[in-house]
């Protein structure tokens, strides 16, 4: 009789507004300013959030690995793990969007539900911290924790329809059927 060797056990966390209390740089007419946020990055060194800086810690002594996905870009990097350093957050793996400019809204969805699966073909995800929708939407998220401010973390509730859900991200009824769709086509093909 053959047994498997059960999977390591990860859990997943988001980083800004999640681990690191983290500035967005919005436009007067609209859309994010990737540049002003990518400065602000480079310079600046951010304190972690105490509730889920705290979380990350217990996961990790309960011998869980750790693993973070950002929708920032690459090219932030280097100026992440020394964010990341000197608030005291260690990690097994860190996922960065490709590119020069985070995706938003649909393609957000789309890029974290993918690397959380990419995760779990060798890891057993058991649950996800995030501050937004496009932290749980789709499959291998484990128990969910949402961060609603600094000082609180509650379970997760998808009590909203998920066309409302993404409609809360920026789309449209209609945009929310094809990202519906496009996360049911990446589930059966991962």
């Amino acid at each position: 009789m053959f047994f498997r060797k059960p999977k390591p056990t990860a859990v997943v966390f988001d980083i800004d507004k999640t681990l690191l209390k983290s500035q967005f740089f919005f436009k007067p007419s609209g859309g994010f300013d990737h540049p002003r946020f990518a400065k602000w990055a480079q310079e600046t060194d951010t304190p972690g959030i105490a509730s889920t800086v705290a979380a990350l810690h217990n996961a990790r002594r309960q011998g869980h690995e750790i693993h973070l996905i950002t929708a920032r870009p690459e090219t932030l990097r280097r100026s992440t793990y020394r964010q990341l350093s000197k608030a005291g957050i260690p990690f097994h793996g860190m996922y960065f969007a490709k590119g020069t400019e985070a995706p938003s809204g649909p393609a957000s969805v789309l890029y974290k539900s993918s690397t959380r699966a990419e995760i779990a073909k060798t890891r057993s995800i058991i649950a996800s911290y995030g501050d937004s929708p496009t932290d749980f939407l789709g499959k291998h998220t484990g128990t969910k924790w949402q961060v609603v401010n600094e000082s609180s973390i509650v379970r997760y509730q998808q009590s909203v329809s998920r066309t409302k859900t993404i409609m809360k991200l920026g789309g449209t009824k209609s945009g929310a059927g094809k990202v519906l769709g496009a996360i049911a086509r990446l589930g059966k093909s991962l």
